[in-house]
């Protein structure tokens, strides 16, 4: 189950990167949010930055 989520993660990631190659700077930014939260142990911190990452990304592929 693990390798499935993780192969459709990557999958998405690529589509929104073709789609608008300039959210590779913001989604760098977002996943260094999310392993600064996961260090200090924030989980509410960790879950709301994965949702608003996961979020971004779904917009940038939905957008016309």
């Amino acid at each position: 189950m693990f390798k499935s989520i993780r192969e459709k993660l990557k999958f998405y990631g690529k589509e929104v990167l073709k789609k608008k190659i300039d959210r590779l700077k913001q989604t760098y930014d977002e996943h260094v949010l999310i392993v600064e939260a996961l260090e200090k142990g924030n989980t509410e911190e960790v879950v709301r930055n994965i949702e608003e990452h996961l979020q971004y990304g779904r917009k940038t592929l939905l957008d016309p």
